[in-house]
């Protein structure tokens, strides 16, 4: 419980950074890549919400497994985003 908490957090800087960074001097195309990024951002936020109140405890529970399908990948180092989208069965 207290890890999604925990990731609840990191969810809500993330969307304040990237709303930082469209605010910023960008070029429409810049924008318009970033603006997913916070509409994705905001729904991961809501699903982790959701799951927190349901008091989800096990990765392997419906309500989680049948939510969180997106995973960032930050193993390309600082500067990269990679976003991979899991099927699930």
């Amino acid at each position: 419980m207290a890890e999604l908490s925990k990731y609840k957090g990191k969810t809500n800087q993330q969307i304040l950074d990237l709303v930082d960074l469209v605010r910023t001097r960008l070029t429409n195309l810049e924008k318009k890549n970033i603006s997913p990024l916070i509409v994705q951002g905001v729904h991961e936020r809501d699903i982790v919400v959701k799951l927190e109140l349901s008091h989800i405890t096990n990765i392997n529970e419906f309500e989680w497994v049948s939510q969180l399908r997106y995973y960032l990948d930050v193993s390309a180092g600082k500067d990269a985003i990679i976003c991979k989208c899991m099927q699930t069965v």
